[in-house]
């Protein structure tokens, strides 16, 4: 039953299916809600908003975070002990996924094989499951970095339990720097080469039971301590597939710590389509619609900090009318989640500075602010920039 209605919410667009799969408390059918978000990421906010309540509602039926349901559905691609065993032409194989997110397969002698022949009917199967991991890979690379962005945090035994057992975040795990706090706050950095947890040091590190887990963010990190993680990943050949240690990072400046509102994107134009592109592949949603179709803002929201930035926006209209017309940036800055109403027809964004709702640079998180003027940068970079 439910491939037939993701399919149909898929084609049609059809708000009904999203919600039937929303009754259905399984891990499939939050499985196929995944893949409808994924889907309609960017287009068509009106299927991915009821997918998301329906895919929330099951969460809380199971008595999970949203985030910790996304564990969940990430598929295991019948792997045990992040491997399979494979017969192909008649030959046992040990199939892995490599760090950088590809099938690898070793002789019984543990020696990788870089070329296989296959059958016709094994080279269609292989073909099948090398589409299932690239998708599975694209979709938890969207969500790993906003966890990123976020500062998700994992306890230590779920944090085990999703990137030492599942194959795909295992090999995406070995990718990046990880920061484990103890129950007394210290922060210890590690990496993972496999199943082997290990320090700066290349020494096995061991996490707390009851400890938290979660990415490394590079604001938190001094010029030595980033060239050293940057080194160990150069040691070990591993080119991340999301920017981490290389993230651009941007600071309040002194001078800006008393200030709620910015314009130093103002009147930065691109065209419009492409703007709603990159803004809504980054996680950015749709101000009200005012006059004329005219799109007021742009809004991303930081649910760890519950804070919303608004970017307001010049000319740029629900509807794609015109695919090369331009739109001008105006201003930025940042509230409290929710403290702006949205809408058709509904102006309620702050006036001025003196706004009651707004959160001074200073008040903010560094990592919002920074991920904040990261997104902004790559949104307006040139095509040749990306």
């Amino acid at each position: 039953m439910v491939p037939e209605i993701e399919a149909v919410a898929k084609k049609e667009m059809n708000l009904n299916a999203c919600s039937c799969l929303g009754f259905i408390c399984t891990i499939t059918a939050a499985g196929a809600l995944d893949r409808i978000l994924q889907m309609f990421r960017v287009k068509y906010p009106n299927v991915r908003e009821v997918a998301q309540q329906a895919f929330e509602s099951i969460a809380d039926k199971m008595s999970l975070t949203s985030y910790e349901l996304r564990d969940r559905v990430m598929p295991d691609l019948g792997f045990e002990n992040l491997f399979k065993k494979v017969e192909i032409n008649k030959i046992e194989y040990t199939q892995k996924i490599s760090p950088d997110l590809k099938f690898t397969y070793y002789n019984g002698d543990g020696k990788e094989v870089k070329t296989l022949k296959m059958n016709e009917a094994e080279k269609k199967k292989n073909k099948e499951e090398n589409a299932l991991l690239k998708e599975a890979v694209k979709q938890f690379g969207i969500n790993l970095e906003y966890y990123l962005v976020v500062q998700r945090s994992w306890s230590s035994p779920d944090w085990r339990e999703f990137f030492l057992k599942n194959p795909i975040a295992n090999a995406y795990s070995q990718n990046f720097i990880w920061v484990h706090v103890s129950e007394n706050q210290d922060a210890q950095r590690f990496y993972v080469v496999e199943n082997k947890i290990l320090d700066a040091n290349d020494r096995k590190f061991e996490l707390g039971v009851k400890s938290k887990v979660h990415l490394l963010h590079p604001l938190s990190l001094d010029t030595s301590e980033g060239n050293l993680w940057s080194s160990k990943l150069k040691e070990r050949k591993i080119e991340p597939p999301l920017d981490q240690l290389d993230r651009g990072t941007y600071a309040v400046l002194p001078e800006e710590k008393n200030e709620t509102i910015s314009y130093q994107f103002q009147n930065k134009e691109m065209i419009g389509i492409t703007f709603k592109n990159r803004a809504e592949k980054y996680g950015w949603r749709r101000g009200s619609v005012v006059d004329a179709g005219e799109v007021s803002s742009y809004r991303k929201l930081f649910p760890n900090e519950n804070v919303e930035v608004f970017l307001m926006l010049e000319n740029l209209n629900v509807q794609n009318y015109n695919m090369d017309e331009r739109i001008a940036f105006k201003e930025f800055f940042f509230v409290k989640q929710g403290s702006i109403t949205t809408g058709s027809y509904v102006y309620d964004e702050p006036k001025n500075e003196k706004d009651h709702r707004l959160i001074s640079f200073g008040n903010l998180d560094p990592i919002v602010y920074s991920e904040t003027l990261y997104d902004l940068h790559r949104i307006l970079q040139s095509k040749n920039e990306e």
